[in-house]
């Protein structure tokens, strides 16, 4: 009893199969046997363009599949392989930038506002300059507002011995740090608006329609054609 059900077994598996025309079928669905898919190793998490850099220069071939790389974003960039046998691509380093908190369109308390500002933004002449405006508020007792949605005169008065009309220009040209720190941040115009019966509200809301993601595209596929001009890229 036991020798044929062995011999069952052994029946069953010779007919698992069948092949026609050289290539090999189930015999219950007729579906093409094929061969088991290898499984591609974790990729690789960063936060800079230089970690797919030096990735990329110190590992010249993934399973004989050329390597290429895919900006999705301003602040997400990947190191892929070209599709290999089976159709699919693996994913080799995922580089995220990590974004700070600035809320663009929300107004904060002028002290957060300038701290941020400082730790946030590029300084250049246009950081400087606002700061200087806002340090200007900062030390008033009396603030009085004109405003026509363009420009803001905001009127300040310190004791008796200053007084004087800051006209608050807009757009206000800026450079948050939004992308990648290999590249040069984009700068871009914002609507300032400062309100509060002390004038001690500050917010700035983004005004060029996100063209700033075209242009950090553009500088991360520079970076990439200089630091890495053998490996293609996409995005």
């Amino acid at each position: 009893m036991v020798a044929s059900a062995i011999q069952k077994i052994m029946d069953l598996k010779e007919n698992l199969t069948i092949s026609v025309d050289g290539k090999t079928y189930w015999a219950d669905n007729h579906k093409e046997v094929k061969p088991a898919k290898k499984k591609h190793p974790q990729y690789i998490g960063a936060s800079t363009l230089s970690a797919i850099k030096q990735f990329a220069e110190n590992v010249e071939t993934i399973e004989e599949y050329p390597m290429f790389i895919h900006i999705v974003g301003p602040q997400h960039v990947q190191l892929q392989c070209e599709n290999d046998e089976h159709g699919r691509r693996q994913l080799l380093v995922d580089a995220c930038y990590q974004d700070t908190d600035f809320a663009f369109g929300r107004h904060y308390d002028l002290e957060d506002f300038m701290i941020k500002m400082q730790a946030q933004f590029v300084s250049n002449e246009n950081t400087k300059a606002l700061l200087m405006l806002l340090g200007n508020i900062t030390g008033g007792e009396e603030q009085t507002q004109a405003d026509d949605g363009i420009t803001q005169i905001v009127k300040t008065k310190a004791g008796v011995a200053l007084a004087g009309n800051t006209k608050v220009e807009n757009p206000v040209y800026l450079m948050p740090r939004v992308t990648f720190p290999e590249i040069a941040q984009p700068e871009r115009p914002f609507i300032l608006r400062i309100s509060g019966s002390q004038s001690k509200d500050v917010a700035l809301f983004e005004a060029d329609g996100g063209a700033w993601k075209l242009a950090a595209r553009d500088s991360m596929m520079k970076w990439f054609a200089t630091n890495l001009p053998d490996i293609p890229v996409v995005g």
